[in-house]
Order: C-alpha cells, then sequence, then structure tokens
C-alpha cells in the first residue's frame, strides 16, 4: 500500500493543481478561438474600421504632400561676356594742328571728286566745212585708255556707243597713241552731211566723246595777203561765201584769245565787222589801230550764227 501511493503521489498532487488553474485562466480571459460568435464580428469590424482610417489618413496625407510646390532654387545663368566690336573712339583735342588736318583732308577730298569728274573732250575749229577741207581736232582723254584707243570721222546717223559699230562706219581714223592731250588734222568726207568726230577707249571699246559738223557746199574761205603786220597798218581780207548764207552774216576782227564757236562773245569782243549782204566773194579792209599780238578774222554765217572759218596774223 504504501508502495502504491508513494508511485501515484505525484500524478494526484499534479491533477490538483492543474484542476486549481484552469477556473483561474477562464476567469482572466478567454482565447479568440473560445469566444462567442458575436464577440468575434463586433472585433473584426473594428479592426477593419481602423485599418479603413489609418488608410484614409495616408491619402489624405500624400494629396496635401502632391498640392505644395516644390521649392526649387534655380541655377544661376551665366551672361555671356558682351564683344565690343568698335573702335573705341579717340577724343581729339582741338587744336591749330588737327583744324589744319581736317582742312587738308576736305581740300584732298575735293581733289579726289575733281578727278572723278573728269569728263574726256574732242574739240573742232569749225562747225561746217566744204568736201576735203582740212579739220583741226584737238582732244582731252584720260589715262587709264588702251593702247588702240582711237578718234575718226563717223556719219552722225550712226548709233552712239560701240566702238566697234562706229570702226564699220567710220571714214577715217588715227590712233591716239596713249596721249591724253593732243592734236590731229582730218579731211573732211567729200559727200555733203552731217557728221561726227568720236573718240574711243580702245579698238573695240566704247565711245567716250564726240562733237558734230557739217559737210556743205563751199562754207567761205577767208585769205589775207601776208601773215605779219605792222602797227596802224591796214590789212586787206578776201573772202568767197556761199549763197545759203543768211544777209547779216558777217566777218569780224578779233584777238585769237577770244573762244571760237561761241558768236556771242565773238560779237562782244569784235574790234571791227562787217556784213557780207549776200555776196559771194569780195574783198574788206580793215583799218583799226591794234597794239602788238595776235588777232584773228573770223566768219560768221548770220548775225547769232556759227562761226565757220577764221584766219590768224601777227602785229609786231
Amino acid at each position: 500500500m504504501r508502495f502504491s501511493l508513494r508511485l501515484f503521489a505525484p500524478f494526484l498532487i499534479a491533477t490538483v493543481i492543474i484542476c486549481s488553474i484552469k477556473p483561474v485562466v477562464a476567469e482572466v480571459g478567454r482565447p479568440a478561438s473560445a469566444r462567442s460568435v458575436p464577440e468575434f464580428i463586433a472585433h473584426k469590424r473594428k479592426k477593419v474600421a481602423e485599418r479603413q482610417e489609418q488608410e484614409q489618413a495616408q491619402e489624405k496625407q500624400q494629396a496635401a504632400s502632391d498640392k505644395t510646390p516644390v521649392k526649387t532654387t534655380p541655377k544661376p545663368v551665366k551672361k555671356p561676356k558682351q564683344i565690343n566690336k568698335t573702335k573705341p573712339v579717340k577724343k581729339v583735342i582741338a587744336n591749330k594742328n588737327t583744324s589744319k588736318k581736317i582742312a587738308n583732308k576736305k581740300k584732298s577730298s575735293k581733289k579726289v571728286a575733281r578727278k572723278s569728274a573728269f569728263k574726256p573732250k574732242v574739240y573742232i575749229d569749225k562747225v561746217r566745212y566744204s568736201p576735203g577741207e582740212k579739220i583741226m581736232v584737238s582732244f582731252k582723254a584720260s589715262k587709264g585708255y588702251g593702247e588702240n584707243a582711237w578718234i575718226g570721222v563717223v556719219p552722225s546717223g550712226v548709233s552712239h556707243g560701240s566702238a566697234e559699230e562706229n570702226d564699220l562706219n567710220a571714214v577715217s581714223y588715227q590712233y591716239m597713241d596713249k596721249q591724253t592731250k593732243g592734236k590731229m588734222t582730218f579731211q573732211a568726207p567729200i559727200k555733203y552731211g552731217t557728221y561726227d568726230i568720236r573718240m574711243h577707249d580702245d579698238e573695240f571699246g566704247k565711245e567716250v566723246a564726240f562733237v558734230t559738223f557739217e559737210v556743205k557746199e563751199s562754207t567761205g574761205t577767208l585769205a589775207l595777203n601776208k601773215k605779219k603786220y605792222k602797227t596802224g597798218e591796214a590789212i586787206k581780207v578776201k573772202f568767197t561765201a556761199p549763197s545759203w548764207f543768211s544777209k547779216d552774216a558777217w566777218i569780224g576782227l578779233m584777238r585769237s584769245t577770244v573762244p571760237h564757236n561761241n558768236v556771242k562773245l565773238s560779237e562782244k569782243h569784235d574790234l571791227e565787222k562787217y556784213t557780207i549782204d549776200n555776196r559771194i566773194n569780195g574783198v574788206m579792209v580793215f583799218t583799226v589801230y591794234l597794239y602788238s599780238g595776235e588777232y584773228d578774222i573770223r566768219m560768221f554765217d548770220s548775225k547769232d550764227g556759227s562761226e565757220i572759218t577764221f584766219v590768224t596774223f601777227v602785229v609786231e
């Protein structure tokens, strides 16, 4: 009996302890699995509600953070360096030397303008010639003309401008030989008509200047009995004149310095004159007292007409 009690005593003690603890645990709180159904459902709903509230709060916080602008500090932009290409203006202190330099510059600019304004020219001794009569030509040309620059007699009906066209129709011509000024002698064409003396800058270049003359039946002549006279000596002049001259055509004496081909100046400066009165030939005597020097006897086809011819003499 003692042996059996010793063996079963521990088991009995454990059973008593367990039985005493079980009611206490049941009173403190039952596990979720041991709860009733209504309590379990209410607990779940509470948890779900709490989770939803947390999610809504997180969404509001996220939305608020998206709306608030993020402040960013822009990087400073470097301005490109401005390169001033214009040269610095030097200050000029006005004094006598600078004023002289400015005046010299103005003079030089005027000289350049004058040089650029140069125009080539051709001159003749009169505007009417008889067939075969000598034509005295003088000219002024530019240095830049070609080696074959030329002057020629061309009918006025030929169009102006082209040296090649003028060359095909020229009655006669002469080369200028690189001269910038000079004199030439041409012979008037045999056929009556209007002609030009035309200057060209090269053989096949362009026309640069011209002057017009007319070839008619005998245009009138003047002849002196000698070329030199003494002061106070009478000067006898023989003349011939064509029938087409005006009744008031005239012959006058004047100094050689009076410009040619200008009837108004010739009439203003004549020392003595006579009208031709439709005569075709005759003799005129000029008795005006003259000082030493060169003089001309000139013939005009009318009172306000053209200079036809002239002769020159010297008073000693």
